[in-house]
């Protein structure tokens, strides 16, 4: 059974114009998984300097493997020059999955040529799984906090945090808050803190908040800000973040077990000592 959730547009728009993806021209009914390669890098916008900068490699991509880091300047894709974001998703297009592709990178002034084995592309939700779980939660960014909102995520360290986004408009959403809210009540004096982060106004989420009698503190995102730094696609994504601040378990939408299976983790990691490596 699929799991339940709702486009988050915004998200959704700007996620995809910065994954590095190939989709293949060479592509056919009969090519199978071979249709659709992916690399796994996010590019920077265009700054003037030279080649492609790279902004962000997704953690157990084929970038990744291949030794590509944030930050390098994709200066050549096999033989070919790219100037551009889209240069160089053209150029990875010409290829399929498990072709190799040579990507000619500028580090450190230094020039190195990398050969990157294309793997076939990932859901979105496997594609945050890979990238957050095991990885320090991203730092909250220009939130606008109701009542009871922590400054900071580094102010919770040393307590098991859910981190809920969400929207009103999402009916998905409005079935999770209840479950959620009693995960705070049950579990907030053993140490859990739970908060719930949308792009609808503050206003907006205080009044839900209110109305549905909810026992943990809401944010307003209302830029996306916080959301694009979770890599955030669709509603309802709860993070599940251990006492030393890393990412243990991302969940997208509903689906069957889900609820057991986060909230027996909360117990696991609310037993688990704050300094454990």
């Amino acid at each position: 059974m699929l799991a339940r959730h709702a486009s988050f547009g915004t998200v959704v728009t700007a996620v995809a114009l910065v994954l590095a993806v190939a989709a293949s021209p060479r592509a056919s009914l009969a090519d199978g998984p071979r249709g659709r390669g992916w690399v796994g890098i996010a590019m920077s916008v265009p700054d003037g300097s030279l080649g492609v900068k790279v902004g962000h490699v997704i953690h157990g991509s084929p970038a990744e493997k291949a030794g590509v880091q944030s930050d390098d300047r994709i200066t050549h894709v096999d033989d070919a020059l790219v100037t551009t974001s889209r240069d160089v998703v053209l150029a990875l297009g010409r290829h399929a999955v498990g072709d190799s592709a040579q990507i000619t990178i500028v580090r450190a002034g230094a020039t190195q040529r990398l050969s990157v084995v294309l793997a076939e592309y990932p859901s979105s939700d496997v594609m945050l799984r890979m990238d957050r779980v095991g990885n320090p939660a991203p730092a909250w960014e220009g939130l606008t906090p109701t009542s009871g909102f922590p400054s900071s995520l580094v102010g919770l360290r040393g307590r098991v945090i859910v981190i809920d986004f969400w929207a009103t408009w999402c009916g998905p959403c409005r079935e999770m808050a209840p479950v959620i809210s009693g995960w705070a009540a049950r579990y907030g004096a053993e140490g859990l803190s739970v908060v719930g982060i949308t792009t609808d106004s503050a206003e907006v989420a205080a009044r839900f908040k209110d109305r549905l009698d909810l026992r943990y503190p809401m944010a307003s995102d209302p830029h996306a800000s916080t959301s694009l730094a979770y890599g955030v696609s669709a509603l309802p994504t709860l993070f599940v973040v251990d006492k030393r601040g890393v990412v243990r378990d991302v969940a997208v939408g509903e689906e069957p077990g889900q609820e057991a299976r986060i909230e027996a983790l909360i117990r696991v990691l609310l037993a688990e000592p704050a300094s454990n490596p």
